[in-house]
């Protein structure tokens, strides 16, 4: 398509005049969008290849060879196949989109270009149509069988899954013992798990408490519920006030209370935030404080910021001797090695006041909020400014009832519930509007 029949014309000429100022991250972002709008529009490759020849990535001039590859010869699948790979590597699943497309058009039985972007759709909130992507692959090995019964149930479907478990589950036993008959019988438990949370429910709504239950097992203590911003219970950024900070807190309390949890003493990761939430949490719960370390653990609370925090705790995959996992925010953008038991709030972006990004409220009455400055004071100190923080309102009961109702399914605290912490993916069927 020439420039002046495309709708990435309009992108190209912003990335043009980004990348003249240096602006080369501006720039790759703008380009991205274009070939959204116009993957065949062969000028944004130009400037891809120009970006990548200062080494953008570290891996410049690789990524700079798969542009010039289809500027050089704009039907050669590979290349197109390529660039998918790199923004899905990046998580850039919208940017993948386009290329996985395109080199299913030159190649339509691709197999990695269809499970890529399989995946793509899934974690984009499109299970239908992933599901339909998926069902194009000829032939099917385990990964592909696994995912596909995944999307039934994305896609609110449990027919067949028991079926599937119990058929796979003996040939998956009788393989030699590696990581990938480890992995194969994670797959399958996992499975079974999101099967019988699923069951479970009385009704099946179209939000992200129901769909964190369902796929982890997990508790969200606070939703978004502006009907304005489509992100189905989740938030887009959080700037939040001391005040904000001490609600989820008490909400936490009140669970932990109301659900009878015998909780002992809290741990919190070692970093800043952790520990300013860890000794706030303390104090509220009246037990211990210590810093989490590998030990033996028993009816202990285990903070951390964020699921970023729990990457390097390998010992907390197995739920055991009672001990929970909670963590203040959880990135809903990005995967990680395990889902918190708990969770305050599902945010792309969350920002502490004592962090210079918060919110203070200087007149609740009427409503004159002002920005936070950077608090270097100690943990102790703004630990207790949360806890004297003046008490939001709160409406307690539709979110607590939820929880009592599905005790015996919650990670770490049902009986009936996962004896594992599941890696946390982005297949979600709660559709959201997000920032790349």
């Amino acid at each position: 398509m020439n420039k002046e029949n495309s709708p990435a014309e309009k992108h190209y000429k912003e990335a043009l005049d980004f990348f003249n100022e240096k602006s080369y991250l501006d720039s790759f972002d703008t380009l991205a969008e274009g070939f959204i709008m116009d993957v065949n529009y062969i000028p944004l490759y130009k400037i891809a290849e120009k970006i990548f020849e200062g080494k953008l990535d570290h891996n410049g001039n690789r990524i700079k060879n798969f542009f010039s590859a289809v500027r050089k010869k704009p039907r050669n699948k590979k290349a197109y196949l390529d660039l998918g790979e790199y923004f899905y590597s990046l998580s850039y699943y919208r940017y993948a989109v386009p290329f996985f497309e395109k080199a299913l058009e030159l190649s339509p039985d691709d197999r990695d270009a269809l499970f890529l972007l399989s995946k793509c759709y899934s974690k984009t909130f499109q299970p239908a149509k992933a599901l339909e992507t998926l069902k194009q692959i000829k032939e099917s090995d385990f990964e592909i069988k696994y995912f596909w019964q995944l999307l039934n149930i994305l896609n609110g479907n449990t027919n067949g899954v028991y079926e599937f478990i119990e058929k796979l589950s003996p040939q998956v036993q009788s393989l030699e013992d590696d990581m990938d008959k480890s992995m194969k019988i994670y797959m399958l438990y996992y499975l079974e798990t999101v099967r019988a949370r699923f069951m479970a429910l009385k009704n099946i709504e179209e939000h992200i408490r129901v769909w964190q239950f369902i796929l982890y097992g997990s508790v969200v203590l606070q939703t978004n519920e502006n009907e304005d911003l489509p992100t189905g219970g989740r938030y887009a950024v959080v700037m939040a006030s001391y005040q904000a900070v001490k609600l989820i807190l008490n909400r936490l309390k009140v669970f932990i209370k109301t659900l009878n949890l015998p909780i002992e003493k809290v741990a919190a990761i070692p970093s800043r935030n952790s520990e300013i939430l860890g000794r706030a949490i303390a104090a509220l719960l009246q037990v211990e404080f210590h810093f989490f370390e590998e030990e033996d653990y028993s009816n202990t609370l285990i903070v951390a910021d964020e699921k970023f925090e729990l990457e390097e705790g390998e010992e907390l995959f197995h739920v055991q001797n009672g001990n929970l996992v909670f963590t203040a925010w959880h990135n809903w953008t990005t995967e990680g090695d395990l889902c918190p038991d708990i969770i305050g709030c599902m945010a792309q972006g969350y920002y502490y006041p004592w962090e210079g990004g918060g919110l203070d409220m200087k007149d609740a009455e009427r409503g004159i909020i002002d920005g936070t400055k950077e608090d270097h004071r100690n943990a102790k100190l703004i630990a207790k400014d949360i806890l004297n923080a003046p008490n939001l309102p709160d409406e307690k009961d539709e979110w607590l009832k939820f929880y009592i109702n599905y005790k015996k399914h919650l990670v770490g605290i049902g009986n009936e519930a996962s004896m594992v912490r599941s890696h946390f993916e982005m297949e979600s069927p709660v559709p959201a509007t997000h920032f790349n």
